[in-house]
């Protein structure tokens, strides 16, 4: 039943993934017992289980992703545009994965934080 699914939803992935790992071009002169066995024993990255979980990148191409979006944030920290918060890098995680969300976060100076504070609480120093 599983198997009639991820070929109904995934037969590309599934042929490709096919060739790749098993050599076997033509998996319908198999038996589907053996046909299932196969797509269990796929790796975690291949096409097929990719698709099926939803996932757009391996675990590897993610860690590289953030370990690389850290270290630009960390080079970005030391400049003069941090100080004043502008021309931060952006996250190759998120153009990666395709999230075009724009979540503004905003860093503060004290003396700034110490404004802001006062505007958003009435000028109570609680």
């Amino acid at each position: 039943m599983v198997l009639a699914l991820v070929l109904a939803k995934y037969e590309g992935e599934f042929i490709c993934d096919m060739v790749q790992y098993y050599h076997i071009i033509d998996y319908m002169g198999l038996s589907p017992m053996l046909v299932a066995t196969l797509l269990v024993g796929l790796p975690d990255d291949s096409r097929v289980k990719m698709a099926i979980s939803g996932q757009k990148l391996t675990l590897e191409q993610n860690l590289l992703a953030r370990i690389a979006d850290t270290v630009n944030f960390i080079a970005w920290a030391q400049t003069e545009d941090a100080q004043k918060n502008r021309n931060r890098p952006k996250s190759i995680l998120e153009l990666l994965l395709g999230n075009d969300k724009k979540e503004k976060l905003e860093s503060l100076t004290a003396d700034t934080f110490h404004e802001k504070w006062k505007e958003l609480t009435g000028g109570k120093n609680d």
